[in-house]
């Protein structure tokens, strides 16, 4: 629907600016006036800031502040449609900025902040619609909003170390990769010639990066057509159902990687599961939402397990040990949070266990990955300067 940019003034006589989906601008207007509101000027959103709104995306970071701001200004007293106003003039995201006006236009309209926010399946996830509906049943939206913002914020941190530690290595792959390929097509022939002229008898390691190069500069066009295929495979593949277990699969054994990968998704499920738990929400209810938290079809299998376990009233620590990917540490937790009534505040410990061995993992990993990189570059620049060196020193030495 096209989005329209309004200046209204309500009963107070204070100005208020937004934006606001209609069908047209007379259903635009229409819906400012039941709201009680004068309008001093309604038009067309820029093209610019609809691009915008466009192309940004709601993250976690965006979550995190949202429900903090929101929790202070709820257990402050503030009215929820008020809070969401001085929300909205503090965004910076206008994908953001757009949905908070629809929740507050809802909200104004008599429905619940639950069923408000559930109109945007895409920004807020279950977690957060199960979080606020407990909240608000039980008169504490304020404290489980505040208990969201702290899941989001810790949830941008591990993306962020994440994003941190494979960006540096990434970049200095792929430079070190182009400048060897731009060396091989355009530089390397030119040396070639010189070398024909010059010897007729070339070193091993001379010989294998001309064959190289001649296959590149001869078949690039099919090299291309063959990488393609491959990704194309690879990526049709994965979104099976085979091909994503398998996926999965290899991405908790994958040396190195995946005890890192394991032991982020455990300290997830661990602090979902706790803060859910610890919100009121029933735990068969919170069990199938946590396992939503993680695209591992691994791991949603044993929470599907666990699930059915808890459905006929026994314990979930049998399934946990069983899995074969929750560590014992986690199932020893939860077997003394099930005897002692703790469950919801041991999981949030063991959760914030095992995002404190995320962190070391990820500190570690950045040091070895490192050094790591510059052998890998060092070997591959080594072997370019020897087999352009070596037929030199053979022509030199022949005189």
């Amino acid at each position: 629907m096209p989005v329209y940019h309004y200046r209204v003034m309500d009963h107070k006589g204070q100005y208020q600016e937004g934006i606001i989906e209609a069908e047209d601008i007379k259903s635009a207007a229409n819906r400012l006036k039941d709201q009680g509101l004068f309008i001093v000027k309604l038009d067309t959103m820029r093209r610019s800031l609809v691009l915008d709104d466009y192309f940004s995306s709601v993250k976690p970071i965006d979550l995190a502040n949202l429900n903090k701001q929101l929790g202070v200004m709820v257990n402050a007293g503030i009215p929820l449609v008020s809070a969401l106003e001085v929300v909205e003039k503090q965004t910076d995201n206008p994908k953001m900025q757009k949905v908070i006006i629809n929740v507050k236009d809802s909200l104004r309209e008599g429905k619940t902040f639950y069923h408000s926010l559930k109109q945007h399946p895409k920004i807020f996830d279950s977690m957060m619609l199960n979080m606020v509906q407990a909240g608000e049943f039980g008169g504490v939206l304020g404290d489980m909003l505040l208990r969201l913002g702290e899941h989001y914020e810790r949830e941008h941190e591990v993306k962020e170390k994440v994003k941190a530690a494979m960006t540096y290595p990434a970049m200095v792959l792929v430079v070190s990769i182009t400048a060897v390929i731009l060396m091989i097509i355009f530089i390397l022939p030119v040396y070639t010639v010189m070398l024909g002229e010059m010897s007729n008898e070339l070193p091993v390691p001379t010989k294998i990066l001309i064959s190289f190069s001649s296959i590149i500069r001869t078949y690039w066009h099919l090299i291309i057509l063959i990488i393609l295929f491959f990704l194309v495979f690879i990526i049709l593949y994965s979104r099976s159902a085979t091909g994503k277990t398998l996926v999965d699969k290899i991405k908790i054994q994958f040396p190195l990687l995946g005890d890192l990968h394991k032991k982020v998704i455990v300290a997830r499920f661990c602090r979902t599961l706790g803060t859910l738990l610890g919100a009121g929400v029933p735990i068969l209810n919170a069990l199938e939402i946590t396992s939503k938290t993680t695209d591992n079809s691994v791991f949603m299998e044993s929470l599907a397990r666990c699930r059915d376990v808890v459905m006929d009233g026994k314990s979930m620590v049998r399934p946990l040990l069983d899995s074969g990917v929750f560590p014992y540490m986690v199932a020893h937790m939860a077997k003394v949070g099930e005897e002692t009534g703790k469950l919801d505040s041991l999981l949030i410990q063991v959760g914030d266990y095992f995002q404190g061995e995320v962190d070391r993992r990820m500190d570690n990993l950045s040091k070895i990955i490192e050094p790591l990189m510059i052998i890998f570059v060092g070997a591959l620049v080594g072997f370019l300067v020897l087999s352009m060196v070596l037929p030199m020193l053979t022509v030199i030495s022949s005189f």
